[in-house]
């Protein structure tokens, strides 16, 4: 049944950002997205799944929830946000249901909604740039061989994310239906910290058309942009590599034969360093991710944010 027709752009995902918080993948499953990519090139979203129709070929993207290092990662981010939230002197749980909140400690090791959209916003913007570009997360900046050309004081991504929450939380105490000054200064706080959240997100994902590589630390706190990897490139495999999509290991030579110098350097760096992600965009709108453990290198493509 047809409800409605209208000419969105990807941004308007983003008026789902007033329901949080929430967990699970329920903002994803609704309705169907057509971006026009170029001639004959189109990128179409359908619920949680997204694929890609060009040149009388189809091929099909799988979420980064799928890619265990980045789920585990984006969970451990959602774990240090509830914490931070905790701590807040303003945030009242005995007022406010919140349940989401505790399902996040849940052994299901699945990220909130609202830190899965504010990666996957990052990312989108990066891919919307039609640029190319990488990000790159690392367990320690300081001993990481990336070079910054352009460090900065570090940024903590989720920061905004707890001042919505609180402000989110402050309203749902006051929702029952009368209208007060309070009231009204909260929703006008709410739509403040609302934009800069977005704002912000999207101009960490614009740092990537920068040369080089956007710097974050397993906290989701940037550290500087312009990053130059400068990971041992020596004959000598530590780590087997991993093709995610198949399960099966995949020789360095076979993987890298036909990927770029961005992506390899990405991949010498999870090779070198173990606990990184690399998030690799190419020119022509694919995602990929490298990933490492103590044992293992990770690879997985084909992939939408």
């Amino acid at each position: 049944m047809i409800t409605g027709v209208a000419q969105l752009d990807y941004h308007d995902i983003e008026r789902q950002i007033f329901g949080m918080p929430r967990i699970g993948l329920s903002a994803w499953g609704w309705g169907s997205l057509i971006s026009i990519l170029g001639p004959g090139h189109l990128r179409v979203k359908e619920g949680s799944g997204e694929y890609t129709l060009f040149a009388n070929g189809l091929l099909v993207h799988r979420n980064i929830t799928e890619v265990t290092p980045v789920r585990e990662w984006l969970h451990e981010v959602s774990l240090t946000a509830v914490e931070s939230l905790k701590r807040e002197p303003e945030w009242k749980p005995e007022s406010m249901k919140f349940p989401e909140l505790e399902l996040a400690e849940s052994t299901f090791k699945m990220p909130l909604v609202d830190v899965l959209l504010m990666w996957s916003r990052v990312l989108r913007e990066a891919l919307h740039l039609r640029h190319g570009g990488a990000f790159v997360v690392v367990p320690d900046v300081t001993p990481a061989p990336v070079e910054m050309k352009f460090p900065h004081q570090p940024y903590d991504l989720g920061r905004d994310l707890v001042d919505l929450w609180v402000i989110n939380g402050q309203l749902g105490g006051l929702l029952d239906g009368s209208q007060t000054p309070e009231l009204r200064s909260l929703v006008e706080e709410k739509r403040r910290r609302t934009h800069r959240l977005l704002s912000r997100n999207r101009a960490v994902g614009a740092l990537s058309a920068t040369d080089g590589c956007v710097v974050l630390d397993r906290q989701m706190v940037l550290h500087g942009f312009g990053g130059s990897i400068n990971a041992h490139r020596d004959g000598t495999e530590k780590r087997k590599c991993v093709h995610l999509a198949t399960g099966k290991e995949i020789s360095r030579e076979e993987l890298l034969h036909s990927l770029g110098e961005r992506h390899k350097s990405a991949y010498y760096l999870c090779h070198e360093v173990p606990g990184c992600i690399a998030f690799v965009i190419s020119q022509d709108g694919d995602l990929r991710v490298f990933a490492s453990d103590e044992s293992h290198v990770y690879f997985a493509d084909q992939l939408h944010p």
